[in-house]
Order: structure tokens, then C-alpha cells, then sequence
């Protein structure tokens, strides 16, 4: 968990979803990069948001469910025009749909663009 919670409060995009790669105490750069596509390895994005519906899954802590499911909502472009590239954000997605509670059973939905 205190790994979570140090993701969430250093590395989240608070606004747009996902994960940023550089902590925002660090240097202020131009841009901030979020990584979401896949090769050899699954994408950083994509793992947190795994981790963390597992956790909120053993946990049932809402902070995680809802890192979780923003960080979905955020890369739900991605899944839509390219799904090979975001195989972990739709494991995590999966994760929160068949989990009761999660967002098949949450009265509040995640903002998804179509």
C-alpha cells in the first residue's frame, strides 16, 4: 500500500488520469510524459492501473478503485483505436467490470470519450 500511496501522490495526473514517468517534485520540464503503449514490456500506465485494482480489490479502498478507474478512463482512446498497445490498462479494466463494486457496479461512472 505505501507504495500505491506514493505513486498516487507523486507520479498521478490529478486532472487528466494516468501517470506521469517523473515525479512532480522533480525538475520542471516542457512536458511531462505519460507511458501507455506496449512492445516486450507492458506500459508503466497500465501496470499501476492493475496494481491498483488489485489492491482496491484486497483492500476495498476506494482511493485505489478510483486511481484506478480515472487512470482506465484516461487511456480508453488508446484501447479503443489501438487495443494491442493497451493490453494492461484493459486487464485493469476487466479487473474493475467484474469485481462487484467496481465500475459495473458503482453508480459513478468514469468519464470515457466514445
Amino acid at each position: 500500500r505505501k507504495l500505491a500511496d506514493e505513486m498516487i501522490e507523486w507520479h498521478a495526473d490529478g486532472e487528466r488520469g494516468g501517470f506521469f514517468t517523473i515525479a512532480r517534485d522533480r525538475e520542471q520540464l516542457f512536458a511531462r510524459s505519460k507511458e501507455v503503449s506496449e512492445g516486450a514490456q507492458p506500459s508503466a500506465n497500465g501496470t499501476a492501473a492493475q496494481v491498483l485494482a488489485r489492491l482496491w480489490v484486497a483492500t476495498k479502498e476506494e482511493k485505489y478503485r478510483a486511481a484506478a478507474e480515472k487512470s482506465v478512463a484516461a487511456f480508453a482512446v488508446v484501447m479503443k483505436s489501438s487495443p494491442a498497445a493497451g493490453c494492461t490498462v484493459a486487464d485493469a479494466l476487466d479487473s474493475l467490470l467484474s469485481t462487484p463494486g467496481g465500475i459495473a457496479g458503482s453508480t459513478a461512472r468514469p468519464s470515457v470519450p466514445a
